[in-house]
């Protein structure tokens, strides 16, 4: 569900998206929805979540005395550390 619901808000735009679009997108009942979240606004704040769980994990590798020397001489350098991450 949440994968469908984050592709949703994407291609269209989280105000236009319903619960019942998640749901029949994600091929469960809207009863199984609710009884995992409250309402859309609780879809979108557990998204949010995760995603700032992982980029805080990101910020700390990448938040080290010798990656901040990276990014100040070689940017490159520190753009693929980066992507390695990612």
């Amino acid at each position: 569900m949440l994968l469908t619901a984050q592709k949703l808000f994407i291609e269209e735009n989280y105000f236009t998206v319903s619960t019942n679009e998640i749901a029949k997108n994600a091929n469960v009942s809207i009863g199984t929805l609710y009884s995992y979240f409250n309402d859309k606004k609780a879809i979108l704040l557990h998204l949010l979540s995760d995603y700032d769980q992982s980029f805080d994990k990101i910020f700390q590798e990448l938040n080290t005395p010798e990656n901040v020397i990276i990014f100040k001489n070689n940017l490159k350098q520190w753009i693929n550390r980066l992507l390695d991450i990612l």
